[in-house]
């Protein structure tokens, strides 16, 4: 245990069974949208919450459905909402690499930038 408020708080804590840690609170409704129903904002998904980039993606989220929810009712194509969520999914899918590059910060040798371009 390296933090010492942490240690002062369980510090003669005993243990009842298995300590599980659980760092990955990101999630991804599969279907997220149908006959009355569409999911917006964290309700659809919910990437790390330490980036702010997850907040904008859940407000723009509900903007966009929004808006494709508002076609489809007008004039019964699917076409458009299909499309919106395929938009907003990609979003997310990039994201995510950029928030597990962030955790895995071996994975980016600024060092070697240059000598990849040849410069």
């Amino acid at each position: 245990m390296e933090s010492d408020v942490v240690k002062e708080v369980i510090q003669g804590a005993e243990t009842f069974g298995d300590v599980m840690v659980n760092g990955d609170y990101s999630y991804y409704m599969e279907k997220k949208w149908g006959d009355r129903f569409a999911c917006i904002g964290d309700a659809s998904a919910f990437l790390d919450p330490i980036f702010a980039s997850g907040i904008y993606l859940a407000m723009k989220s509900v903007q966009l459905v929004g808006g494709g929810v508002n076609t489809w009712l007008d004039d019964k194509q699917i076409s458009h909402i299909e499309q919106t969520y395929e938009n907003i999914n990609g979003a997310y899918q990039f994201l995510e690499i950029l928030i597990g590059t962030f955790y895995e910060p071996g994975s980016i040798r600024l060092a070697e930038v240059n000598q990849a371009k040849g410069v």
